[in-house]
């Protein structure tokens, strides 16, 4: 299965994007060191879908992003949200 890689640029617009026109909250659960790191994207209501960002090193000067939908959030990501304060 080949993975899908994001640009910082790109990211940053979808971000954007959802923050500002859909409502979502973001919130980062790990620094990045030359992107966004790992982040959620929570999704204002239960019938639209929450998006995980997670930054992926390609070398020491460059790095990528996978960005993964999920209708739902498991439990350890739950807790992870708890953890960095967001209820």
């Amino acid at each position: 299965m080949k993975k899908n890689l994001y640009s910082c640029t790109a990211v940053s617009d979808f971000i954007n994007t959802l923050v500002n026109d859909y409502g979502y909250e973001a919130v980062t659960l790990q620094e990045g060191v030359l992107g966004y790191g790992y982040m959620v994207l929570v999704s204002p209501s239960e019938n639209m879908y929450n998006y995980i960002i997670q930054e992926v090193p390609l070398n020491c000067w460059n790095s990528a992003h996978k960005v993964r939908k999920a209708a739902t959030l498991s439990k350890k990501i739950l807790k992870e949200l708890s953890e960095v304060g967001y209820c």
